[in-house]
């Protein structure tokens, strides 16, 4: 999807992230896991689920997402967001 956005072919976009550390899935990944926090932050979303998060942004399995969000922020989603919790 990524490349078609850009009308690249997908070995174009590889090739783009040949000299990164990152690949272009893992930047993807990032990208999504700091939007989420972003959201979890965020005091309009503060009553909506933490999957329902991820989900919106194309993470679909809560485990998975929470491996790799504590793996990113060092603690759980709902723990992120209850100590960025302003009243």
């Amino acid at each position: 999807m990524v490349a078609r956005a850009f009308h690249i072919s997908v070995r174009q976009l590889h090739r783009l992230f040949e000299d990164e550390e990152e690949t272009v899935g893992q930047e993807i990944r990032a990208r999504r896991i700091q939007r989420c926090a972003e959201e979890l932050r965020n005091p309009h979303h503060h009553r909506e689920r933490i999957s329902d998060t991820a989900a919106r942004w194309g993470i679909s399995d809560a485990s998975k997402f929470s491996r790799q969000f504590r793996s990113t922020y060092g603690v759980s989603p709902r723990d992120y967001r209850l100590d960025h919790h302003i009243c």
